[in-house]
């Protein structure tokens, strides 16, 4: 249900024709990313629930390296294609991981029991 959020945003930012529209979509886009930021960490760590602590700096770096990779893909993109088109392409991926979330369902890694003395 979040995701429809960011797919929201991106569909107003996307059609929007003045600068009051996407001002107004920044709410959209604080819901979304507040959600999305608690849920992702608590998603992961449901993945692997013997090891929090792997969970959560897994979580951390895949964040920030795919800020980091987002900012750079989405700059290159809009400067060769014009800036609506990368909020297209977000528009795509947000459609995708929305799919492949619902497809995937929730399995957590089988891990091997640590042996108690």
């Amino acid at each position: 249900m979040w995701g429809h959020l960011g797919g929201a945003y991106y569909l107003v930012v996307i059609f929007s024709g003045a600068m009051w529209q996407m001002l107004a979509a920044q709410v959209l886009l604080a819901v979304f990313v507040a959600v999305i930021s608690a849920i992702g960490i608590s998603y992961i760590q449901d993945l692997l629930p013997n090891m929090p602590g792997y969970a959560s700096t897994l979580y951390s770096n895949s964040s920030t390296i795919g800020r980091l990779i987002g900012s750079l893909v989405g700059g290159g993109l809009a400067s060769i294609v014009g800036y609506r088109y990368s909020f297209v392409l977000c528009f795509i991926l947000i459609i995708i991981s929305l799919v492949m979330l619902a497809v995937s369902g929730r399995h957590p890694l089988n891990e091997p029991e640590q042996l108690t003395v």
